[in-house]
């Protein structure tokens, strides 16, 4: 009785300490708050120039002529895995503006005033969850782990992400990613392969059913006077019972070149973007986002500045001062 009365003081206690540590932070941060307000207030024209200039700044770079918009889809791979197509979409997420072999007017042969207006283009591998061929997420930080054998990357899809200034030129740019992707050799190589594989696959399905057809014919009208004997499950037959189907293989091989035919028509071109790269409306450097963002660097820096100003005597004394 005495020990679990002692339990309950100590945490009684414990409780206390935690209330009174709180108290003594928030007292602290109270304090810290009062005096930052008295050195706004004491140097309050230095921190409200910093701030108008942050803020003109801000809205500067949030200018109609300097938006930058986001455009962004998912590409269906047909024959080549998402790995071969991530690879060569590094050349595009390299390119160099500075450098013309490496520029993405000489990568996509586009105008240089189509590919000045380009920001930024990148692909990202999209994860399966349950492995059930459904996308349910985009790996943009590219960090999900390959040991991973439920939530797998996808390898007939990639999602594509570019920013750009005029989006009056984003099919332009499509056109010329899927047409810069497409022409790789590589890419054609396995495209191709693959239309084979399904092609000779229906070829395949089509002397089957050809062969399974004329065999049933035959085994359908054939006469059998001969009587028969045999055992079936510890049972003396006589005569034949019954013929054997060929319904159930048609029908599988049937399925089997239907699913190949359906696979073959989705086969338009090695890359397609079915929904086109779809433009999102608010700019990422919009007014109120750069608003927000340089009101809190101009208070921040016009802090910083009115903290310098207030110490910059005993800053000094420090200089002059002989080792």
């Amino acid at each position: 009785m005495e020990e679990k009365k002692q339990n309950e003081i100590n945490l009684l206690d414990l409780m206390s300490m935690f209330v009174a540590w709180l108290r003594t932070v928030g007292h602290k941060l109270l304090i810290w708050s009062g005096n930052i307000v008295r050195l706004m207030y004491r140097k309050k024209w230095y921190v409200m120039a910093v701030l108008f200039i942050a803020f003109a700044f801000g809205q500067y770079l949030a200018r109609p002529s300097e938006r930058v918009y986001k455009a962004e889809g998912t590409a269906l791979i047909l024959g080549p895995d998402a790995q071969t197509v991530r690879q060569i979409f590094r050349q595009l997420e390299n390119a160099d503006a500075r450098n013309e072999h490496t520029s993405l007017a000489t990568k996509l042969n586009l105008p240089d005033s189509v590919a000045s207006n380009v920001q930024e283009i990148k692909a990202f591998y999209m994860i399966d969850f349950l492995r059930d061929s459904v996308a349910d997420k985009v790996d943009f930080s590219d960090s999900h782990s390959l040991t991973d054998t439920m939530n797998v990357r996808m390898r007939d899809r990639v999602y594509i992400r570019m920013k750009t200034k005029n989006i009056a030129q984003v099919p332009q740019v499509e056109a010329a990613i899927v047409h810069f992707l497409n022409s790789n050799v590589v890419v054609k190589a396995q495209y191709k392969a693959k239309i084979n594989d399904l092609q000779n696959q229906i070829s395949i399905c089509n002397r089957e059913l050809n062969r399974i057809d004329s065999l049933a014919g035959l085994y359908y009208f054939r006469d059998n006077d001969n009587a028969q004997m045999s055992f079936e499950r510890n049972t003396l037959v006589m005569g034949e019972q019954r013929k054997q189907l060929f319904y159930g293989d048609l029908m599988r091989i049937q399925q089997l070149r239907n699913d190949a035919e359906m696979r073959l028509s989705k086969f338009t071109q090695p890359v397609e973007i079915p929904s086109a790269l779809v433009v999102s409306p608010v700019p990422i450097n919009s007014r109120f986002k750069f608003a927000v963002y340089s009101l809190l660097f101009g208070l921040i820096a016009g802090l910083v500045l009115a903290g310098f100003l207030e110490s910059i005597s005993i800053i000094m004394q420090f200089l002059k001062e002989k080792s």
